[in-house]
């Protein structure tokens, strides 16, 4: 229960971790309690970090499979549970880090502690929110999430749509954002990364990853939009040499992109940025968040971005802002030449 918790923190993804440890480090509060309201994976990935007893793992499907009406009935039990267990206690503060389509993290904010002040991520408002474009009308799902959580749920575009297809993304309305939840204060990724560093990072057998270059794993449908890839990434490996590059895995895809060029995987269950990696000799991805936030050290940061021809350019204009965004020491060469160049440093 949340008897006694003064702060209340919700995290849906695994990205959302480092910044609500940075935050429990700040409060310097052991009185907190973590909704995780989604994924299992960041559920399993906290106990390790912290007490399991500060954690609650309500395990909301709706949103992943709507069309599942057992997942609706779980989703009124989750809600039920809420109100039952922890409706009654009002935390001074409730720190929302979960994405704007994660409804029942919104309604745990709109209709469990809606007497608290809600603190909005600011990651969570720039990186999502604020690029979301309402569209002029809900779709019918979404009118039927507006009834079951009791309050307004509004149908919105973003680029990502435009990138990867799909349906429109559910969220509350931006003026209740405004008018109901706080902006949270820009936390600088190098605090979080020197927290991490110095508290939380998981040490390993240094051996396997010494003098490597560490490829971190994509979606499988991530590249669609770049027009040469094959022919770009088989001069990529010469650079590197096939033999030293381990592939680190993404924790939510079983089928890889990477998977025709047989690349050794690195063991790694957790995300890259929560490794002590010091000894490798690259860390390089084509584009994704995880890059920016592996914390500084004796190896380089590579994007291979800039390499690629994309068939809409403003694809590769957005993915640079989404990582420069994150981490600010991201090296992007713009030639096979200048990536020599870096490697033979």
């Amino acid at each position: 229960m949340t008897k006694n918790k003064e702060y209340v923190f919700i995290c849906s993804a695994l990205i959302d971790i480092p910044e609500i440890l940075f935050q429990i480090e700040k409060i310097k509060n052991q009185n907190y309690i973590i909704f995780v309201t989604t994924h299992k994976y960041s559920y399993d990935f906290l106990c390790t970090l912290i007490d399991k007893k500060n954690i609650v793992f309500l395990d909301s499907k709706l949103g992943k499979n709507p069309k599942n009406i057992f997942n609706w009935l779980k989703e009124i039990i989750i809600m039920i549970y809420l109100k039952i267990f922890h409706g009654f206690y009002r935390p001074k503060k409730v720190f929302f880090y979960a994405p704007i389509y994660d409804l029942i993290g919104c309604f745990i904010v709109m209709k469990v502690f809606k007497s608290s002040e809600i603190i909005l991520s600011n990651p969570v408002f720039n990186e999502g929110i604020n690029g979301y474009h309402k569209v002029p009308k809900a779709s019918l799902l979404h009118n039927l999430y507006s009834m079951l959580y009791g309050f307004t749920v509004h149908s919105y575009d973003n680029y990502r749509i435009k990138i990867f297809g799909g349906g429109y993304i559910p969220g509350i309305p931006k003026d209740v954002i405004n008018s109901k939840f706080t902006l949270g204060d820009s936390v600088p990724i190098k605090s979080i990364q020197l927290l991490q560093q110095s508290k939380y990072l998981i040490n390993h057998d240094s051996t396997i990853t010494n003098h490597k270059t560490i490829l971190l794993d994509q979606g499988v449908d991530d590249f669609i939009g770049i027009s040469n890839f094959d022919e770009v990434f088989q001069r990529i490996i010469g650079i590197f040499d096939k033999d030293n590059i381990l592939m680190k895995t993404y924790y939510n895809t079983s089928i890889s992109p990477f998977k025709k060029y047989d690349f050794k995987e690195l063991d790694f269950e957790y995300p890259i940025e929560h490794y002590n990696l010091n000894g490798s000799k690259n860390v390089i991805c084509i584009f994704t968040s995880g890059i920016g936030r592996v914390p500084q050290g004796n190896y380089n940061k590579i994007s291979l971005l800039n390499l690629f021809k994309f068939k809409n350019e403003s694809e590769k204009i957005n993915w640079k802002t989404f990582m420069d965004k994150i981490g600010d020491d991201i090296l992007y060469p713009n030639s096979f030449d200048e990536l020599e160049s870096i490697i033979n440093n």
